[in-house]
């Protein structure tokens, strides 16, 4: 019985991520096709500089939102070890 309950759980919860993953995917197409209207000139008025600031945030968002999905996927951070290697060598050839 714990099976079916299990297997249960997890269709219930990929049927709520589907309903709430489409409707916000939905409304952040829908927003950017709005701020896709703020290009008019006649209209508006504005710099590359801010155009360049609006687009950056967004794709910043969007990478920290695609990191969210592969947690288990993070690189680690490691520093160069070439300068440290070659010092090493100095050292072993020094001894």
């Amino acid at each position: 019985m714990i099976g079916k309950d299990s297997s249960k759980r997890k269709i219930a919860k990929r049927a709520r991520f589907i309903r709430v993953a489409e409707r916000r995917t939905r409304n952040a197409l829908r927003y950017i096709r709005l701020l896709g209207k703020c290009a008019n000139k006649g209209s508006y008025e504005y710099t590359p500089a801010q155009v360049e600031e609006i687009f950056s945030a967004i794709q910043k968002a969007t990478e920290r939102a695609r990191m969210a999905f592969s947690k288990d996927q993070v690189e680690k951070f490691t520093l160069s070890r070439e300068e440290v290697e070659e010092d090493l060598e100095e050292i072993e050839e020094q001894t």
